[in-house]
């Protein structure tokens, strides 16, 4: 994949990246950038962003931007895992043009030159409105509209062009200023890519910040403005009395709108800047109590405000106020709203996970008693809080940080996903397909085989994630084509020295090649050493007749020192001492799968088999002689009374002897 030469490192036989040359120029949040050179075109200008291995990055926009090709966003020409020499591991770098243009602002400057409605419109709104039109063409939310991490097309900035949106998961990076206030809720992590109508919002909060030449909001707690967004909207909190220039107010409220139906779409803004004049959505309000409802200081008149103020207590003082008779009253009489006493009903019916135990019951109620109130939201489950797309990010990123995987697993196993999809009051079609699989997802997590379990939930909810094996993670194996070689390396470096397939590489394997049979990942934690060691290289067969190297000399020495249990499987001594003494004429030929079918030829267990049939017979046989030859010892031992007692006892123990001899002989026992 790479090869290093001084202070370069090179890309797919193409890209030197310089890790001695840094743009800070061209960074993202977590993601530094260094100068990048074609060798295939001279003349050319590139950088690389290096990711930061703590954070999946989003493989599928990636493949879909190349697809895409649109100027109006930074796209990766190349991609991949480099020997990145200042982390000591490999690396996955990503390769771009360098825009003509800078940025519009620095990383975290929230302090700028105020901008003009006449050239915000023209050279800021219009092409980013453009860009979007063809992300949502492709289904790829951006995630990441904010002045940091906006570019322009020209030395001129003129048109500008959205930045890096495909090196963490999306949304990570995003204040909470810039996100509705589903995302603001959810943990920056597992926001989810959404849809473009939160990319629509970010671009209506950047039209204020460039506006005002300062982030709106800035200085109040996140925790603040989510709680004032909810109370009087996006639009008054973020405006917060600040004179707004009427004509590009009516874009800013149209893109403000906290109900996401009726939030402006791509097609209203468009029509807007074509000088047409909008009419406002008839959207329907959330039902506002007569009288407010008090909880932990807070006077709640909504119920998405009960949710916000339950979701800052603890699940247990939570779960009493939700089964209190004043609660009920509130929700039934003083907010009559419909739809949410039925959601309270059906949270209260829906069983809980019986294996949670009292606490973790408690805290599954809660969840789905938040989501009733408030179905819009994230799922809030203990200290979690992520999007329903986002599961698969908050799994990765506990994992890739050495974090608790009971919560994530918890969440599932209450099927909380299922029950906010069915909350939505929705038949769609994906949101079916989402439940189904999620079901799927249920299956694999309570599979405790190998290449399913929590490690398989990962692997097929983040489809880009590389394999987080201890043995080979900093390897940064992320397709399967890279795997043996990494599995190779981890044997010569000693961090394998037993087993080098473990429960990561079983579920990557099984994630990426649907033609792996289940028997040999099920044979990985066989009692039986000989069947797990063939297993182990069974596996390993398949991936180098697939994908190579050819040579892996240090796992056939691996298994060359484990072939010994399954040499001794066969019974027949003839057969045990072949094989010992023509293995390592296989073994020179560095082929796993020769070696497998070596030591597991079914012709020589079919052989081997007949063998001991035969010897069986025949000792059956020999049995029978030995009890004929005993009642001829009786009688021997009568005659000897007669004919000389040591004579008979010698001549019957002499044949004694040449029956056992030769029935062991017989066995293969000598």
């Amino acid at each position: 994949m790479s090869a290093t030469s001084g202070a370069t490192v090179r890309l797919k036989d193409r890209f030197d990246i310089q890790y001695d040359e840094p743009l800070a120029g061209f960074r993202s949040p977590s993601a530094p950038a260094f100068a990048a050179r074609d060798t295939k075109a001279q003349g050319s200008r590139h950088f690389a962003l290096i990711c930061d291995p703590k954070m999946p990055p989003r493989m599928e926009a990636v493949r879909k931007l190349q697809l895409l090709k649109s100027y109006g966003v930074l796209t990766p020409v190349e991609v991949g895992a480099v020997d990145w020499a200042p982390a000591n591991r490999r690396m996955f770098a990503m390769v771009f043009e360098q825009p003509l243009g800078d940025r519009l602002a620095g990383p975290g400057e929230n302090v700028i030159e105020p901008w003009s409605e006449e050239a915000l419109v023209a050279h800021i709104v219009a092409p980013i409105i453009q860009t979007l039109i063809d992300l949502e063409r492709e289904g790829l939310p951006h995630r990441g509209i904010r002045p940091g991490n906006i570019f322009f097309r020209d030395a001129n900035r003129r048109v500008a062009m959205l930045g890096d949106c495909v090196t963490a998961p999306p949304g990570l990076y995003q204040s909470v200023v810039y996100e509705t206030i589903e995302g603001a809720m959810a943990q920056s992590h597992a926001r989810g890519a959404g849809s473009p109508t939160q990319d629509l919002y970010a671009l209506g909060v950047m039209v204020l910040h460039l506006l005002f030449g300062k982030m709106p909001g800035a200085g109040v707690s996140e925790e603040k403005i989510v709680e004032d967004k909810i109370k009087r909207g996006s639009f008054f909190t973020l405006v917060n009395e600040q004179r707004v220039p009427t004509g590009i107010g009516e874009l800013v409220r149209g893109l403000l709108i906290d109900e996401p139906q009726g939030r402006w779409r791509l097609g209203d803004v468009q029509m807007w800047l074509d000088g047409r004049r909008m009419t406002a959505k008839l959207v329907p309000q959330p039902a506002r109590a007569q009288r407010a409802f008090e909880l932990e200081g807070e006077e709640c008149m909504t119920a998405r405000h009960v949710a916000l103020a339950l979701d800052m207590m603890q699940p247990e003082p939570a779960g009493r106020v939700l089964r209190g008779q004043s609660f009920e009253q509130w929700i039934t009489r003083t907010l009559g709203d419909k739809q949410v006493v039925e959601a309270i009903n059906t949270a209260f019916a829906t069983r809980n996970d019986s294996t949670a135990g009292p606490a973790g019951q408690n805290a599954q109620l809660v969840s789905r008693m938040l989501m009733a109130l408030d179905p819009a939201a994230p799922i809030r489950y203990r200290d979690a809080s992520t999007a329903v797309d986002g599961i698969g990010a908050l799994l990765a990123v506990t994992m890739l940080n050495g974090g608790d995987l009971l919560l994530p697993a918890e969440l599932l196993q209450a099927r909380l996903p299922q029950f906010w999809c069915l909350r939505q009051g929705s038949a769609k079609g994906e949101d079916q397909a989402t439940i189904r699989f999620f079901d799927k997802m249920l299956r694999h997590l309570e599979d405790k085989r190998p290449g399913y379990g929590i490690e398989r939930v990962a692997y097929e909810m983040m489809p880009g994630l590389h394999c987080l094996s201890p043995f080979i993670e900093q390897r940064y194996v992320d397709r399967t084509p890279d795997l043996l070689a990494a599995i190779e390396f981890g044997v010569q470096a000693k961090t394998i020295d037993i087993w080098p397939v473990d429960r990561h590489i079983a579920a990557f394997i099984a994630v990426h090649e649907m033609d792996v049979d289940d028997g040999l990942l099920y044979a990985l934690v066989q009692a039986d050493p000989a069947t797990r060691i063939l297993g182990n290289l069974r596996l390993l067969a398949f991936l180098q007749e697939n994908y190579g190297p050819q040579l892996v000399p240090a796992l056939i020495g691996l298994f060359a020192h484990q072939a010994k249990p399954v040499i001794e499987r066969f019974k027949s001594r003839y057969t045990r001492t072949r094989l010992q003494n023509g293995l390592s004429a296989v073994l020179k030929e560095n082929n796993l799968r020769k070696l497998a079918d070596y030591l597991d030829s079914a012709d020589e267990q079919r052989k081997d088999a007949q063998r001991f049939q035969r010897a069986r017979l025949e000792f059956q046989q020999m049995v029978k002689q030995l009890e004929k030859c005993e009642r001829q010892t009786e009688e021997l031992n009568s005659t000897a009374k007669v004919a000389g007692h040591s004579v008979a006892v010698k001549i019957a123990s002499l044949i004694s002897s040449a029956i056992v001899a030769v029935t062991l002989f017989a066995m293969g026992v000598i």
